[in-house]
């Protein structure tokens, strides 16, 4: 699963945990810089050590291997963040063996010390990589994520609700989520909207709601909402 980057970045300069002035600082401050905070134990700056290493930078090569030690560190202080990026990690298997009941469980703690992105990992995880699939798992930690306004959870809600799918079919539920999340410029829950505007699912049918959707998602390279557009304005 891919981890979801800016989501982080956001968390960190909001500084979740208890210091927001210092940990926007991080952000401002050289690989060196951060990476001696981090040995003096502070969790946000081993995370965010951790991240410079998982991604590389102009300064750091990527490094899997020390992305692992740092967020482990992080994550022993219960840091959210580290603990969802050790999930990604096992999850995909970089730097480790790939292991998703260790990618789960680091899931898990993240979740419950509030991350969004681990809510919305749990709930995919659940629907889409168990068998058999788990949608009363899958809703409920979609749901946790769609309340702190995780766009990609919000969509999938919406794409249970279109499709019934662990919940009673309902149109108009799903309408709900699709606009929210597309709202907070989710491409593909842009497309969905459309789709339901064009379609006069869950709303009244609108044209031109359509085109603006579809043509939002289209902007964002969605190459069904491209066609689906194209294909619009030929009938009018």
């Amino acid at each position: 699963m891919k981890k979801i980057r800016n989501v982080l970045a956001t968390c960190l300069l909001v500084g979740a945990m208890t210091t927001p002035a210092f940990a926007a600082n991080l952000d401002d401050m050289s690989d060196v810089q951060v990476l001696a905070i981090a040995e003096k134990g502070q969790a946000e700056a081993q995370y965010k050590i951790g991240d410079v290493y998982y991604y590389g930078s102009n300064d750091t090569e990527q490094d899997f291997d020390q992305a692992r030690f740092w967020y482990e560190k992080a994550a022993q202080q219960g840091n959210a963040d580290a603990e969802y990026s050790l999930g990604v990690m096992y999850d995909n298997g970089e730097g480790v063996e790939q292991n998703p009941k260790k990618a789960l469980a680091y899931y898990t703690k993240a979740a419950t010390h509030g991350s969004a992105d681990a809510m919305y990992n749990l709930g995919y995880t659940y629907e889409y990589e168990q068998d058999p699939p788990n949608y009363a798992k899958a809703f409920t930690w979609y749901s946790q994520a769609a309340r702190l306004n995780h766009r990609e959870a919000l969509n999938n809600i919406g794409v249970m609700y279109f499709n019934g799918r662990g919940v009673a079919q309902n149109f108009k539920k799903a309408f709900d989520y699709y606009q929210k999340a597309a709202e907070l410029d989710n491409p593909t829950a842009q497309y969905n909207l459309g789709c339901l505007y064009r379609d006069g699912k869950g709303v009244a049918a609108d044209k031109k709601q359509a085109m603006k959707w579809l043509g939002k998602a289209a902007e964002q390279g969605d190459e069904d909402a491209k066609a689906d557009l194209y294909a619009l304005i030929q009938q009018m």
